[in-house]
């Protein structure tokens, strides 16, 4: 059994309350379900942010990768070795060249700010980010050789839009004439409306196979960045440290940390905050559980520190294997006169180990013979040591107060015996009324 009986009883006892008790305990369960609520609170709130920014950060990544190799000026030179040696690093899983750049467009009198970026085609199908997100068109119907683009919820209900009808993209660095630079303006219908779930990416994208993008910008077959994902997030750095070298003359890599450092800063604080603000409703809580109990414990203090010590003095005295000196002590006081079976204070049987008498003559060698007896006996030699204490004067027709002085191990090993024994012999004489052969008992070290 986990639990003895005697600790199970001293459980009962602490834990329900007695009369009188009752508000103490009734303020300890009002503090035990606030905890348990704190605690709860505390779990799904942190649980709810670290859902949020995994999904944040899927959506995020989605569309901007892991990390981007920027060219210099806007423009990626010979992106196909790069792009050949981005996918050749371990720890890569994909790369994508692609282009980004702000741009306005216009429909019917409405002028937006837009991010356009140009892609191909079959990464724009398998994007991960935009399949499932379609909310009207089909992203399908994106081809490299028509003038057809996918834009944001956000954007087309700004600009009022649709499916099938057409918008102006304007490309404010266009061709140099001899009256100056006229703005580039292209018409593109839209084939698809997709929803992503991030606000700013849902009111500024627009995509569109690279081919036309690369018409729009007027950059011929040059890219501006190649989009890379890898196969760890958290180890994007460490993982591209070997690209460094080969791009240094062509671009530099930026990774998703430095893209949108500010988002996830503020995710992070917040996170901290809430934290501590939770954790602050749950040390309340704590510290009302800490005054009931400092109040119950202080109620069932005397009580049970009394049956603690009883119960130290008898498991000390059962795991006593040899007897002898006790079996001599109860001998000396029958000899002394003190007639125990009359008081109650029986000896146990006990078993002779070398040939000696028998367990009435209790002469050395002597073995308790079952542990029901060394039980009953432990309790009748905290009596016999009162009794022993009193055997020389037990005649004597004064009044006077008897001093008892204990000698027992106060250092060492068997000190928490001899603390038990002495404990023991008080809580006797307490019982008796403080008194022994009708006689005050005072104590004495």
């Amino acid at each position: 059994m986990i639990l003895s009986r005697y600790e199970k009883m001293v459980a009962r006892r602490y834990l329900l309350p007695n009369k009188g008790e009752g508000f103490i305990f009734l303020v300890a369960s009002i503090s035990l379900v606030a905890v348990a609520l704190g605690v709860a609170a505390l779990i799904i709130v942190m649980s709810v942010m670290n859902g949020f920014r995994a999904e944040l950060f899927d959506k995020i990544v989605g569309l901007n990768g892991h990390a981007v190799v920027q060219g210099y000026g806007g423009r990626l030179q010979d992106w196909r070795k790069v792009l050949a040696d981005v996918k050749a690093t371990p720890g890569v899983t994909n790369a994508t060249a692609l282009i980004e750049q702000p741009l306005l467009t216009t429909y019917e009198g409405r002028v937006e700010a837009i991010l356009a970026r140009g892609m191909s085609v079959e990464d724009i199908r398998n994007n991960e980010t935009l399949n499932g997100k379609t909310v009207a068109g089909d992203l399908r119907a994106l081809k490299a050789d028509e003038d057809k683009v996918a834009i944001g919820s956000r954007l087309a209900q700004n600009l009022g839009v649709q499916v099938g009808q057409s918008i102006t993209i304007i490309n404010p660095a266009g061709r140099t004439t001899p009256f100056g630079t006229v703005p580039r303006e292209i018409s593109y219908q839209v084939a698809a409306i997709f929803e992503v779930g991030v606000y700013d990416y849902d009111k500024a994208f627009v995509i569109m196979p690279i081919e036309r993008a690369q018409v729009l910008m007027l950059i011929g077959d040059e890219v501006g960045m190649i989009e890379i994902k890898t196969e760890d997030p958290d180890r994007v750095n460490e993982i591209l440290q070997p690209l460094l070298p080969k791009i240094n003359d062509k671009g530099l890599v930026v990774d998703w940390k430095s893209m949108n450092a500010s988002l996830f800063e503020a995710l992070a604080v917040e996170r901290v905050a809430m934290f501590v603000v939770l954790s602050i409703i749950v040390l309340v809580a704590v510290f009302n559980i800490l005054s009931s109990l400092i109040m119950l414990v202080r109620a069932k203090t005397q009580n049970s520190a009394l049956r603690l010590k009883v119960n130290t003095v008898v498991n000390a005295l059962n795991h006593q294997e040899d007897m002898t000196p006790i079996m001599h002590l109860v001998k000396a006081m029958n000899q002394s006169g003190v007639d125990l079976p009359a008081r109650g204070w029986a000896a146990p049987p006990c078993e002779s180990t070398d040939g000696g008498e028998s367990a009435s003559g209790y002469d050395a060698g002597c073995r308790f013979s079952s542990g029901a007896s060394m039980k009953n006996f432990s309790l009748s030699f905290v009596a016999a040591a009162a009794a022993l204490c009193t055997a020389g004067v037990s005649q004597a027709q004064t009044a006077a107060p008897i001093k008892v002085g204990l000698m027992l191990p106060a250092t060492g090993t068997f000190a928490a015996l001899g603390t038990a024994i002495e404990n023991g012999f008080k809580l006797y004489v307490q019982e008796q009324g403080g008194k022994l052969a009708g006689r005050e008992i005072v104590y004495f070290k």
